[in-house]
Parts: structure tokens; C-alpha cells; sequence
């Protein structure tokens, strides 16, 4: 799917089984905004997003009280769904496999806001995470 960013955000999307009614150009992740169907990233996803319905399960990164109206609509089609989130909990754990695991991402991890943070008073700083998902204006970006 090509989506224009800029353009009809709130219409429905309506080539996701079980979501025609409550899925929107805006919830999509933004690696579905591409010029090219042939971009590498989004042929990846693609391909796997096709694999779904010849699963026996799904799971989730994601908890029930965030997501239940979506969730039950997802449940519909794929009964067999699993929410087994927040993953980003693991990365504070010892194990070494799972951090290593937790990283490993389509897109390279930008360090260079590090030094300056590493900088600042303790307890000076605030983190917000929207995900490596999100999508933000730059009107929302400028009111943040």
C-alpha cells in the first residue's frame, strides 16, 4: 500500500480482513509510507504480512488494557492471538541473548543524542519513546 502522508489520514483502510471499520491510514507504521512498492523494507513486511493467515498463532508485542477494541477485531480472523508485551521490559534484564535479540532491528540505532545526555544533571532529563513506529507531524513535533 502507497500512502500519501500528507493526505486523507483519517480514511479507513479497507484491505486488512477484520479491520475495515476501525483501522486508518494514520495507525499504519511508517514504513507503509513509500514512494516505491519495490522499496526493500516495505517488501519485507509485505512478504510477511501475507504469511498471517497460514499461521496457527500470533503474538503481539502489546498488552490487552492498551489495545482490547483493536485486538478484538484482530481476534476474528486470527483466534489464536497473543499479547505477550511490553518487550522493551526485557532489555533490563541479565540475560545477554535477550538484549542482543531486543536489538536487532530493520533500522540502525541512532546514538547520537548519548554524549549530550551523558552530559546533563541527574535527574534532569525526561525520556518519551512513541516507538520506531510512530508517525509525527511536524506541527506536533514543533507543539512537543
Amino acid at each position: 500500500m502507497i500512502i500519501d502522508a500528507g493526505n486523507g489520514m483519517d480514511l479507513l483502510v479497507k484491505s486488512v480482513p477484520g479491520m475495515e471499520v476501525v483501522l486508518r491510514r494514520r495507525d499504519l507504521p511508517s514504513f507503509c509510507y513509500v514512494d516505491d512498492i519495490n522499496d526493500p523494507s516495505f517488501q519485507v513486511i509485505s512478504t510477511e504480512t501475507r504469511q498471517i493467515p497460514r499461521a496457527h498463532a500470533v503474538i503481539l508485542n502489546t498488552f490487552e488494557a492498551l489495545e482490547a477494541p483493536v485486538l478484538c477485531h484482530i481476534r476474528g480472523p486470527m483466534p489464536n492471538l497473543f499479547t505477550i508485551g511490553s518487550l522493551h521490559s526485557l532489555l533490563n534484564t541479565k540475560t545477554t541473548n535477550i538484549v542482543a535479540a531486543a536489538s536487532r532491528s530493520f533500522w540502525e540505532e541512532d546514538h547520537s543524542c548519548v554524549k549530550r545526555l551523558d552530559e546533563q544533571p541527574a535527574k534532569s532529563v525526561i525520556y518519551v519513546s512513541f516507538g520506531s513506529l510512530a508517525v509525527v507531524t511536524r506541527d506536533q513535533l514543533v507543539e512537543f
